[in-house]
């Protein structure tokens, strides 16, 4: 039988993200979620720096994705991967981060909520076939009367779209500071710049401690 396993994704880890899918009873292909979910952010980040866009200034916001990618994030449980609630979070915060994204209890947020209820996730079957994969938009409409609308034809962080060498540091100590701290993510982030240095491997070790 012929793998299934994402050409991106090692056996491990793919074997991995089918168990914890399993075990939450939750259909999710390994790479879509996410995907799907930074695509959109990153279209309304766009619109919110070209028109400095606030949560005040929504009236509606209308997300157009493919119709696969809709099924998987439109207001799920878990808020990581609810669409709808991370523009709210977005809109609110002015960013999106790894706490944000995992802060359950900020789903009951009434601010959020309220700025949910104008958030509409809607299934663009003319998406599917889109190239480069995985095009979205965003529509807004403020409460002064504009309308606003931005595609992104490239997820940031693909080949189409390559993050900054800055962008891959700062989601990496994002990720990492609150588990490392701050001075030992730094140590670890240089030296992974120059890992072409490290005389061992074993030299990662007591960075990578938590």
């Amino acid at each position: 039988m012929a793998s299934t396993t994402h050409p991106l994704i090692s056996a491990p880890m793919a074997a991995l993200s089918r168990y914890i899918a399993g075990a939450l009873k939750r259909r999710l292909p390994l790479d879509v979620a996410e995907k799907g979910k930074h695509l959109i952010l990153d279209t309304l980040a766009a619109l919110m720096k070209a028109h400095r866009i606030v949560a005040a200034d929504i009236a509606k916001l209308v997300v157009r994705v493919d119709p696969r990618s809709a099924s998987i994030v439109n207001n799920r449980p878990m808020p990581d991967i609810n669409m709808q609630h991370m523009l709210a979070v977005m809109l609110l915060d002015g960013t999106a981060t790894f706490h944000a994204a995992h802060d359950v209890k900020r789903m009951r947020d009434p601010r959020v909520v309220a700025i949910k209820q104008r958030i509409e996730l809607a299934a663009m079957p003319a998406l599917t076939d889109a190239r480069p994969r995985r095009q979205g938009i965003v529509e807004i409409t403020t409460h002064d009367g504009r309308t606003l609308t931005h595609r992104t034809y490239a997820v940031r962080g693909t080949a189409d779209n390559p993050m900054s060498r800055q962008e891959v540091e700062d989601k990496a100590r994002d990720l990492l500071a609150p588990v490392l701290g701050a001075k030992r993510t730094q140590a670890l982030i240089e030296t992974i710049w120059n890992i072409e240095r490290l005389r061992n491997a074993r030299e990662l070790r007591p960075l990578l401690r938590a």
